[in-house]
């Protein structure tokens, strides 16, 4: 019989509620105090993405540069922390390092941890180890041959693939739903991330049946949020977490 990898969840709710970069639809993307307010209102997870600096430090961000967040052209790999620790990214937020988020989060609320650059996966996996997150972190990315060496430095750290929903434009379900599975079990996934445009109850049922976790990005609306709960989604992605939260306390 097959073993599914489940998801922790800080409340008992019929779906994973996910932060998508912290609390972001009320404060600014990826940082501390978007995630302090996700784990305030309850979230189950925080989701944020990680760069390397160019003095070789770990920070969240989701863009190469700050061009969008923080209205400068700087690039985070070319950039060192102070200079980007200079940039206001709203609400006098500065970028964070993971070793931050870590300590901010631990204990407190699960963390899906986005890789989004080549080479960096051993360092992350030994701040992974240092700050003791092993249980409370998942690991995804668009690059995954990197769950395969992350995979290789913390070999119970949860993975999940994750899939660009344009890779798909005009494919069949069949075939989506195949290279998925496909994609998951080549590089050891215990879950997928997959576009809300990509969601399917069969690929949901397909993913269950082969043990995995399913999760969608990003769901900001009440109609969509209820389809994904018919369709059996085990977590959802979100700006909104606190729309999610309480149209999830309605309907328990």
């Amino acid at each position: 019989m097959i073993k599914m990898y489940k998801q922790k969840r800080t409340a008992t709710r019929p779906m994973t509620v996910i932060a998508h970069r912290g609390y972001s639809s009320m404060y600014p993307e990826n940082t501390l105090l978007a995630f302090q307010k996700a784990i305030e209102i309850g979230a189950d997870y925080i989701e944020f993405d990680v760069r390397r600096t160019k003095d070789d430090v770990l920070v969240v961000s989701h863009d190469a540069s700050l061009e969008r967040c923080g209205k400068t052209n700087a690039r985070v790999d070319n950039s060192t922390l102070s200079e980007l620790r200079a940039i206001n990214l709203g609400s006098g937020q500065q970028i964070p390092t993971l070793e931050e988020v870590f300590r901010l989060c631990k204990g407190r609320i699960g963390m899906h941890l986005e890789i989004k650059g080549f080479g960096i996966t051993p360092q992350i996996a030994r701040m992974i180890r240092e700050q003791c997150v092993e249980s409370e972190v998942i690991a995804s990315s668009f690059k995954h041959v990197e769950l395969m060496r992350i995979k290789e430095e913390v070999s119970d750290l949860p993975c999940s693939i994750v899939v660009p929903a344009e890779s798909y434009e005009g494919a069949s379900p069949a075939v989506m739903e195949g290279t998925f599975l496909f994609k998951a079990m080549a590089f050891k996934a215990t879950g997928i991330h997959v576009s809300q445009s990509c969601l399917s109850e069969e690929l949901v049922k397909k993913a269950h049946d082969a043990g995995l976790y399913l999760n969608v990005w990003n769901v900001d609306s009440p109609i969509i949020w209820e389809a994904c709960l018919e369709m059996g989604v085990d977590g959802v992605f979100t700006n909104d977490a606190g729309g999610l939260i309480q149209y999830l306390g309605q309907v328990e």
